[in-house]
């Protein structure tokens, strides 16, 4: 379905919204759409990516059209949707017309309704000219797009009953008049405005004649005080005639019935008894006119204009003495003053820089669009503070919309551990709230519980309650702010409107999902948390993009990870830098949750966590359809992708850079369960470098590894189209934050990474450091996707060190190391110098064994050898290590590789190994080897 306005001026835009939905029993797989237009017209973006549909399932596409400007007409504008196997298409008209200056005033009528009606109805009327049509004054319709008629003398306009309906209002419907109508009709200046008038504001009685002229009577209009006595009163101080009527015009005089009225109100004798009256009301009368307004000031000084006429409220809890009414002189002086005030659109509550306030800032009242409600500061010097002292919250935004908050200093250490917050944004039952801008503020020391929901502990928490009015968030955004110690989250959005199927505590019962809108998170600084950083859930295309995370999972005992989303969809995170993540509960830089579709994370830097660099996560619910791209992990721990125990579909890893320092050890991929995790690894670079070891964990058999870069990777997977060489990264290791890793991680010239990586439709259109990565072109594996860097070679990276598990594998060193029985060392090896035979007696057995130390728990691993038999057969196997011995046989008389595959037991960390032979004879075992998969 493609929606847009059915017209547009030239130069202008206009938003046109594509539906795609998949009907029938099949699956609609990734493609993209696009929008065909003219030639001279523009659409942003180029082509957008569609993401899977299941049947029944629908995706929103959204793009900006504009029209050149010197172009007038219909086109037809189409989007067509395209993957291998399937197109579909659709298309609309839109008229570009822009009304050509023809006179000194004109206008388009927009009005909704019938345009057929009587005079003074709400059809056409042209001010000053009554049921006729003027001479010179003509209805244009030759840009109307239809057959149109107007009857001058009864100002009537009917247009064509398709596409509009019959008499429906037409965009291209005007009235034109002649340039020198205002010199011929001087009186009637407003003649030729051709707007749609309605009874009530500016409308007048229908003239009367007067002499043969006809004469608009203007509309009275009535005063706080009555004008006329007034005037005529200070006429009769300075002793002079007073003409009757006022408004006597040449030519005749306009009386309507409210005219006539106030005339005879006025008619006042000239006599002495009138003048001392009007003395005495001179007098005495303003003197209490001035003691309103004196006492008006003192009530609402705080509304003296700031230039816009706003009204402001000045508050500075330093100040003693004297009144106070929010004016700069006297400003409010408790949180509990300005909470009583009843604040109005427009309104400004300041508070003076270098004050302190404590308790809590809950204002009452409510800005509207244009005019929003602000809270801020004034004067010089150090931020505000406000300290909410252990109270709940600091600043509760309670039930209200269009508010902006901005340079203020907030803090809440008292009563530590307590349920807490620094900025409280409370909707319950509220219906949908519009406009929230949180800037500039300085969070500290809100030091709550190690709760999260809709009423858990957090720097700032948006939330949402109640299950009778369906209630969202629209126009969030919090920018530029810093949080410094904050238990236990950071920025956290949380709403009852969340259920869907998609999450494992769906409750069909409860509110439906029903996401925030227009959701900014940006350039905000975060530091020593004590869980999350920053967490979205129930949005629907948030925004979160250059915010630093340093240091979260703290002091929480549950699990927290840096930035990440939770049963939200179509979230973009951007150019994030996040490091210091402590435990491995979860403690990862980024994460995709359940519940969350159409996910996107790009262009983001990882370092230093303990956790790791990336966790997708879901129990007993869903997600799918995600892209992490671009992105640089630099020395993260433990895990680089992580998955929980539900299973998932259509997460892809594409371009991304892993490096991981000596002394640092990690499982680049790590399924934990054997649930079904669809994820595709592809065109990423990962450099183990040094002590360490970098493995992978696959279970699933879901899991694609393909055209990736693995350097000193142990127990690597296939990895069809990719490669171990080393991509000579220019910088590898140096980067100290996410200005400086695109540098870091860059490819040198000689490097086999550049142009090697597979065209693949989600790789987006740049790389990490905003290289172009034009479409259907083999791109350079990792993130980095600009030219080769000239220049000497980066030193080569150092290989890992192997510590075997085994000693004297491969009987090099004799029988050392090994346990024997009816055993050998012999010259016959299959490598190297020497090997172990074995020669079993008749109603004997022959062996070599080994005992291992230090194997990890709940951990599979391979043991192989080879062996050569003089007849019968000779076992490989191993016992001792959590589970049931387990063993391979072989009876070639050639050089064979036996391997056999057994895990460790939960608590296991040691295992024995066996070359044995029972039945009577001779075999030789040589190049035993043990290594973790």
């Amino acid at each position: 379905m493609l929606e847009l306005p059915e017209t547009v001026e030239p130069g202008g835009s206009v938003a046109v919204t594509t539906t795609l939905r998949a009907v029938g029993t099949k699956t609609l797989s990734v493609g993209r759409l696009s929008l065909g237009v003219p030639e001279g017209w523009t659409v942003e973006p180029g082509a957008v990516r569609n993401p899977r549909l299941k049947p029944g399932e629908s995706a929103v596409a959204e793009f900006s059209l504009t029209a050149p400007k010197d172009r007038q007409g219909k086109v037809a504008v189409g989007a067509t949707a395209r993957t291998d196997d399937w197109t579909v298409s659709a298309a609309r008209d839109v008229l570009a017309f822009d009304a050509p200056e023809v006179g000194p005033r004109q206008r388009v009528d927009t009005t909704r309704g019938d345009w057929k009606g009587a005079y003074g109805a709400d059809g056409w009327e042209i001010p000053g000219f009554g049921r006729k049509n003027p001479t010179g004054v003509v209805l244009d319709t030759s840009q109307a797009g239809g057959t149109w008629t107007w009857n001058g003398n009864s100002t009537e306009a009917r247009g064509p009953p398709a596409p509009h309906g019959v008499g429906a209002p037409h965009p291209a419907l005007l009235v034109r008049c002649p340039r020198d109508l205002h010199r011929r009709h001087r009186k009637h200046s407003q003649a030729c405005r051709a707007v749609s008038r309605r009874r009530g504001r500016g409308r007048g009685r229908l003239p009367t004649r007067r002499g043969g002229r006809r004469v608009r009577c203007a509309r009275h209009r009535p005063r706080l005080l009555p004008y006329w006595p007034l005037r005529r009163g200070f006429l009769a101080l300075l002793g002079r005639q007073v003409p009757r009527d006022d408004r006597a015009q040449e030519g005749g005089r306009c009386e309507c019935r409210r005219q006539r009225r106030i005339r005879r109100l006025i008619s006042v004798p000239r006599t002495q008894e009138n003048r001392d009256f009007m003395r005495h009301l001179l007098t005495h009368g303003v003197a209490f006119l001035c003691s309103i307004v004196l006492v008006a000031g003192a009530s609402s000084a705080a509304a003296a204009a700031d230039g816009e006429g706003r009204r402001v409220h000045h508050v500075d809890c330093r100040a003693t003495g004297g009144g106070a009414n929010g004016s700069p002189t006297h400003p409010w002086r408790t949180l509990d003053q300005v909470n009583s005030l009843a604040l109005d659109a427009g309104d400004r509550l300041v508070f003076a820089r270098g004050s302190r306030c404590t308790g809590t800032l809950a204002p009452k009242g409510a800005g509207r669009p244009g005019h929003p409600l602000v809270i801020g500061a004034y004067g010089e010097g150090a931020k505000p503070v406000i300290d909410g002292a252990g109270a709940p919250d600091a600043v509760l935004l309670h039930n209200t919309e269009w508010v902006e908050v901005s340079g203020l200093e907030i803090t809440n250490a008292g009563n530590p551990g307590r349920n807490k917050r620094g900025v409280h944004v409370l909707l319950d039952d509220y219906g949908t709230g519009t406009h929230y801008w949180l800037t500039d503020l300085v969070i500290h020391d809100v030091l709550g519980d190690d709760t999260k929901h809709t009423g858990g502990s957090a720097g700032i928490l948006f939330s949402v309650t109640g299950s009778t009015v369906e209630t969202r968030f629209d126009d969030v955004r919090v920018e530029g702010n810093t949080l410094r110690t904050v238990d236990r989250e950071g920025i956290y959005f949380a709403s009852s409107w969340n259920n869907r199927p998609v999450i494992t505590d769906y409750n069909p019962a409860g509110p439906r999902w029903l996401p925030a809108t227009r959701v900014v998170v940006r350039g905000n600084t975060l530091e020593d948390l004590g869980g999350d950083g920053i967490v979205l859930t129930a949005t629907d295309g948030a925004l979160v993009e250059r915010n630093v995370v340093r240091g979260f999972q703290r002091r929480s005992a549950g699990y927290n990870a840096g930035i990440w989303p939770w049963n939200a969809d179509h979230t973009v995170f951007q150019y994030n830098d996040v490091s210091g993540g402590e435990t491995t509960r979860d403690g990862m830089a980024y994460d995709v949750d359940e519940g969350s579709f159409g996910t996107v994370f790009q262009y983001n830097y990882s370092h230093d966590n303990a956790g790791g660099f990336f966790l997708v996560c879901t129990a007993g619910g869903t997600l799918g359809d995600a892209v992490i791209r671009y992105n640089i992990s630099q020395n993260d721990r433990f895990r680089g992708i992580e998955t929980c125990s539900g299973s998932f579909d259509d997460v892809r890893f594409l371009n991304n850079t892993i490096y991981i320092a000596p002394g640092v050890s990690q499982t680049v991929v790590n399924e934990n369960t054997a649930q079904r995790h669809e994820i595709a690894f592809r065109n990423n670079v990962v450099v183990k470098e040094g002590t360490g070891k970098a493995t992978f964990a696959l279970r699933s058999g879901a899991v694609t590894v393909s055209d990736n870069m693995l350097h000193n990777i142990a127990g690597a997977p296939a990895n069809p189209g990719g490669g171990t060489a080393d991509p000579l990264l220019t910088g590898r290791g140096t980067a100290t934050g996410i200005g400086d890793a695109g540098a870091a991680y860059a490819l040198h010239a000689d490097s086999p990474a550049l142009g090697a990586g597979a065209a693949l439709p989600d790789i987006g259109d740049r790389d990490f450091s905003g290289n172009p990565v034009p479409p259907d072109t083999a791109p350079s594996i990792g993130a980095y996707n600009g030219p080769g860097v000239e220049g000497a070679r980066p030193t080569p990276v150092e290989a890992s060190p192997v510590t075997p598990l085994l000693s004297n594998s491969g009987f090099e060193n004799g029988l050392t190391g090994w346990a024997t029985r009816n055993a050998a060392s012999v010259a016959d090896a299959h490598e190297g110098t020497k090997a172990a035979r074995l020669t079993a007696p008749a109603g004997g057995f022959a062996t070599a064994e080994q005992s291992v130390t230090g194997l990890r728990p709940a951990t599979r691993y391979v043991l192989s050898a080879w062996i050569r038999n003089d007849g019968g057969s000779t076992v490989l196997g191993a016992k001792g290590f959590g589970g049931a011995a387990t063993s391979a046989s072989v009876s070639d008389n050639e050089w064979t590789l036996a391997s056999v595959e057994f895990t460790t037991g939960t608590t296991g960390s040691t295992a024995t190994v066996f070359c044995y032979r029972e039945q009577p004879g001779t075999a030789v075992c040589d190049d035993v080897t043990l290594r973790a998969l």
